[in-house]
């Protein structure tokens, strides 16, 4: 008997979302440089709150510029965010209140990585606590120090107190060292609301027409193949959750899965300067 995959096509638009977040009402969503945002108004340890973002298809929150920075605090600090600052606290933080993002020292002490989706892989951009370190390869960086003013003090995080701070977090209030939109290392067990990045979005239309699109399983699961109608599929690609293309094929429409491991995956069909969506999820 052939090997069975489960296959469900839904169009994104369509997709619900896991149910990681409790209550959609806590959810406070913006748009800034093109991205999306969403605040998740719900306590989570860090590795929880990765995986939720993870499982919403995204990741937590990765700051690489002073642009990004600037334009997310505004969002953070507006009347709409309308952010309980005494639900997020973190204790080993100077007891004031945070929200997490998408970095860690978790895998080795002083080596700060963007890691987003909590794999241990990401992009370095700092090596040290604040008296010894600095960024790698002049990265951004806004960790606490006492004048908010001047972005060339010296900085008085990361501090790693009590040698169990790996996870980054950023403050929503002033600290002893540092000052709210700041950033700092604090243990990666507190619960706090978190910020959730999504992949920039395909800037094509979306097609609505009735057309269905199947999703057709051959050769005992080793591959694929996408129908959309009557019309000519002109290529296809594979994306995982956190928006890595997988695959990329033109001018055919069937797609080897065999060397995928199960998970959910998201298909984007291109026909006649048109794309639709769909997922599709692989059990072995």
């Amino acid at each position: 008997m052939k090997n069975q995959l489960l296959i469900a096509c839904l169009f994104i638009t369509g997709l619900i979302k896991a149910q990681c977040v409790q209550n959609n009402a806590n959810i406070f969503s913006f748009t800034t440089n093109g991205i999306k945002y969403e605040l998740v108004k719900e306590k989570k340890t860090w590795k929880n709150a990765a995986n939720c973002a993870v499982s919403r298809g995204g990741k937590l929150a990765e700051i690489e510029s002073r642009k990004e920075q600037d334009s997310i605090a505004a969002k953070l600090f507006s009347t709409a965010a309308n952010i309980n600052f005494s639900q997020t606290i973190s204790f080993d933080g100077g007891g004031a209140s945070y929200i997490w993002l998408g970095g860690n020292d978790s895998l080795e002490e002083g080596k700060w990585i963007w890691d987003g989706n909590g794999d241990g892989i990401g992009t370095a951009f700092w090596n040290g606590t604040w008296s010894t370190g600095s960024a790698v390869n002049g990265a951004y960086f806004n960790w606490g120090r006492t004048d908010p003013i001047n972005p060339f003090t010296k900085p008085r995080e990361p501090d790693d107190f009590q040698n169990n701070q790996d996870m980054l977090a950023m403050g929503l209030e002033n600290w002893p060292n540092g000052n709210a939109r700041q950033w700092n290392d604090v243990k990666g067990d507190n619960l706090l609301y978190y910020l959730i990045e999504y992949p920039v979005s395909v800037g094509l239309q979306e097609n609505t027409n009735s057309d269905a699109i199947s999703l057709t399983l051959l050769d005992e699961g080793e591959k694929i193949t996408v129908r959309w109608g009557s019309n000519e599929v002109e290529q296809v690609q594979l994306f995982d959750l956190m928006g890595q293309e997988i695959v990329h094929i033109q001018n055919t429409n069937t797609i080897s899965v065999n060397h995928l491991p199960q998970g959910i995956y998201i298909l984007m069909v291109y026909s006649h300067q048109q794309y639709k969506t769909i997922k599709y999820i692989k059990r072995n």
